[in-house]
C-alpha cells in the first residue's frame, strides 16, 4: 500500500494531499478509512465506520501520507522533499551499505557533492577504499556542480532509501525526532567548523572510550600536540597505562605543524558528530575539566560478578553456552562503563589468548589490526603448537609399543620440531626415572605448558620405564592426568590407557588421531569465539547480538 515519491517531489503538492485526503474523511470515504486505519496509530483498532464517525485533523491527515510514502512522521517526510541528506547519517553502517548497493555510483558522487562532514564521513566510510578515492576525486575536479542536479541526486538516494525502509529491508533509527535531529547534526557541524576541539573535553569516560575506538592513533597523537590541557586529560585517563605512556612519549616527540593539528582535530570532530549521530555518544554541550576526584588514572573498576567465575577457568573447561554468558557480561560491562572498564577483567583472566584480546581492545587496537594479529596468534602459533605437542605425544606412543630404544624414540619425536636429530646427543638419560617420578611431574605440570624440548625429554623418560618395565610400568600415570583438561594431557592419558589395555597398533593411531582431529576444531572454535566476542564488544554492538555472533561460531 505504499507510495513512491517522484523524481522532484513538491512540498505543496503533499500537503494538498493531506487536505484531500482529510475532505475525503469527511465525504465517508471508505477507501481514505482504510488508510488511515493502517497508518494512524489511534486508530488501528477502530472500524470503518467508527473512523468516519470521529475527528480526523490536517496534522493526522499529514501523518498518514507520510507513512504512505514511507516516512515514520510528517516531518521526515518534508526532510526528504528539501533533500535532507543528514537524515542518513542516523542509519546503522549495515543499513547504509544496503543502501548504497541500490544506488548508482554517478547519482552517489552528485548526492555527496557539497553535503554535510557528518553524513559523508558516515557513508564514505560504508565504501570500499577503491569507490571511496574514485567519488572522492569526482568532487574534488567538479566542486561547482549545479545545486538542481545535486538536490536531484539526493532525492534519489532519500526515495530508495525510504523505499527499501517500506519493503523492511532497512529501519530508520527508532524514537527519533527529525526537526531536533537536524538541529543536532547543524551543531555538530558548526562545532566543526569552528574546529572546536577542546569542545571534546565534555564527553564522559564512556563516550570518550568510544570514540578512541574510532581514532587512529597517529591521529590521536597529532591532534593532542599543543592541545588545551583539559581536552589531553580526557583523552589520557581514558587510555591503558600502556598506550597512555606510548602516546604521551609520542606527543613529546612529534613535530606536528599547527595545520595539520587542525586539519586532524576537525577529522576527530567530524567522527565524534558521526557517533552521535547514531546514537552512540552524546555530543558535550560545553566544554570541562578532568574531575578532581578521579585524576589522571581515572575511574577504578570492578570485574562483574557474572563473570569474574568464568574468566577464573581455562578457556577448555567453559562450554560454549559458558562462552555465550562470559560475552554477554563483558559486552554489558563494556556498554554501561566504556571499553577501559574491560582492563580488571583482563589483568584476572586466566586464559593467555583471552587476555591478550582484551589487552587489545582496552588499548584501543584497529578493528582490522585486532582481528588480523587474534587471528594469525591463533592459526600461526596455538594450533600448530598444540597439534605438534599432540604429534610428538602419538608417534612416542606408536613407538613405545613397538619396543623401540628410548634413543630413537628421541629423535622421533625430535623431528618434528628439530632441524637435526643430532641436537639428541647431549640428552641421554643417566638416571632412569621411576613410575612415582614421572607421576609427581605429570601432576605437577600439564603436558600443554611445557615446551617442545620438555614434552620430547617426557616421552623418552616414557620409553626408558616402559624398557625396564614394560608397559605394565605406565599403571598409575593416566591417574596423575585426570585433573589435566588441557588437549595434549588428555591424549597422553587415553594413549597410556590404550597401551595398558593391550590395544593393537592400529587401534592405538586411530583412537588418538581421532582424538586429536576432534580436539582440535573444538579448541580452534572455543579461540575464535573468544575473536567474535571481542571484535563485536570493541565495536560497540548490541550484547545479545555478540552473543548471537558467539554462538553461531560454535555450530
Amino acid at each position: 500500500m505504499t507510495r513512491t515519491l517522484p523524481p522532484n517531489p513538491s512540498l505543496e503538492q503533499l500537503k494538498k494531499q493531506a487536505k484531500d485526503l482529510r475532505k475525503r474523511h469527511q465525504s465517508a470515504s471508505t477507501e481514505a478509512a482504510e488508510w488511515i486505519q493502517v497508518y494512524l496509530p489511534r486508530l488501528s483498532a477502530a472500524s470503518v465506520d467508527e473512523i468516519l464517525q470521529g475527528d480526523f485533523s490536517l496534522q493526522e491527515a499529514q501523518h498518514v501520507i507520510a507513512c504512505e510514502y514511507g516516512c515514520k512522521h510528517w516531518q521526515m517526510l518534508c526532510s526528504v522533499v528539501a533533500a535532507d541528506l543528514n537524515m542518513l547519517a542516523g542509519l546503522s553502517d549495515a543499513h547504509i551499505q544496503d543502501v548504497l548497493r541500490q544506488i548508482d555510483q554517478q547519482d552517489c558522487t552528485r548526492a555527496f557533492n557539497g553535503a554535510g562532514s557528518i553524513v559523508s564521513w558516515r557513508l564514505m566510510s560504508n565504501m570500499s577504499q577503491r569507490v571511496r578515492t574514485i567519488i572522492t576525486e569526482e568532487i574534488e575536479v567538479n566542486p561547482g556542480l549545479p545545486e538542481a542536479e545535486r538536490i536531484a541526486a539526493r532525492h534519489k538516494v532519500l526515495c530508495k532509501a525510504l523505499e527499501m525502509a517500506a519493503a523492511g529491508q532497512i529501519e530508520w533509527a527508532g524514537g527519533v525526532d527529525l526537526a531536533v535531529f537536524a538541529a543536532d547534526v547543524a551543531l555538530f557541524e558548526k562545532a566543526i567548523e569552528r574546529v572546536d576541539f577542546d569542545l571534546l573535553a565534555g564527553l564522559d569516560d564512556r563516550d570518550t572510550q568510544t570514540l578512541l575506538r574510532m581514532v587512529d592513533q597517529k591521529d590521536l597523537v597529532t591532534a593532542l600536540k599543543g592541545a588545551a590541557e583539559p581536552v589531553c586529560d580526557r583523552f589520557l585517563r581514558n587510555m591503558s597505562a600502556r598506550v597512555r605512556g606510548f602516546i604521551g612519549s609520542e606527543i613529546e616527540l612529534s613535530q606536528a605543524e599547527p595545520d595539520d593539528s587542525k586539519s586532524v582535530r576537525r577529522r576527530i570532530l567530524v567522527q565524534a558528530g558521526g557517533l552521535a549521530a547514531r546514537g552512540l555518544l552524546q555530543w558535550p554541550k560545553g566544554n570541562a575539566s578532568m574531575p578532581e576526584a578521579q585524576g589522571a588514572q581515572g575511574a577504578q573498576y570492578e570485574v562483574p560478578e557474572d563473570v569474574t567465575e568464568l574468566i577464573a577457568r581455562p578457556l577448555d573447561q567453559l562450554t560454549a553456552n559458558d562462552m555465550a554468558d562470559l560475552w554477554l557480561g563483558i559486552a554489558h560491562q563494556a556498554r554501561k562503563q566504556g571499553i577501559l572498564s574491560l582492563q580488571p577483567i583482563e589483568q584476572q583472566a586466566v586464559d593467555p589468548f583471552l587476555r591478550e584480546a582484551l589487552q587489545l581492545v582496552v588499548d584501543g587496537t584497529e578493528p582490522d589490526l585486532l582481528r588480523d594479529m587474534l587471528q594469525t596468534r591463533l592459526v600461526r602459533a596455538i594450533l600448530p603448537q598444540q597439534e605438534t605437542r599432540c604429534r610428538m605425544i602419538i608417534e612416542a606412543m606408536m613407538a613405545i609399543q613397538a619396543g623401540d630404544n628410548p634413543g630413537v624414540i628421541r629423535q622421533k619425536v625430535g623431528a618434528f620440531y628439530l632441524a637435526s636429530s643430532d641436537a639428541m646427543q647431549d640428552n641421554d638419560r643417566s638416571v632412569e626415572p621411576t613410575t612415582d617420578e614421572l607421576a609427581a611431574q605429570l601432576r605437577q605440570r600439564p603436558v600443554g605448558k611445557m615446551n617442545f624440548d620438555q614434552v620430547a625429554d617426557l616421552m623418552t623418560d616414557l620409553g626408558l620405564l616402559a624398557r625396564n618395565e614394560r608397559i605394565v610400568g605406565f599403571k598409575g600415570l593416566p591417574a596423575a592426568l585426570e585433573d589435566k583438561r588441557d588437549m595434549s594431557s588428555e591424549v597422553l592419558r587415553r594413549g597410556l590407557e590404550i597401551l595398558l589395555a593391550g590395544a593393537e597398533p592400529n587401534e592405538v593411531m586411530n583412537a588418538l588421531e581421532s582424538m586429536v582431529v576432534t580436539r582440535l576444531g573444538g579448541l580452534e572454535k572455543a579461540h575464535r569465539m573468544i575473536i567474535e566476542g571481542v571484535a563485536g564488544t570493541q565495536a560497540g554492538r548490541q550484547p545479545e547480538d555478540i552473543v548471537e555472533a558467539v554462538r553461531q561460531v560454535a555450530v
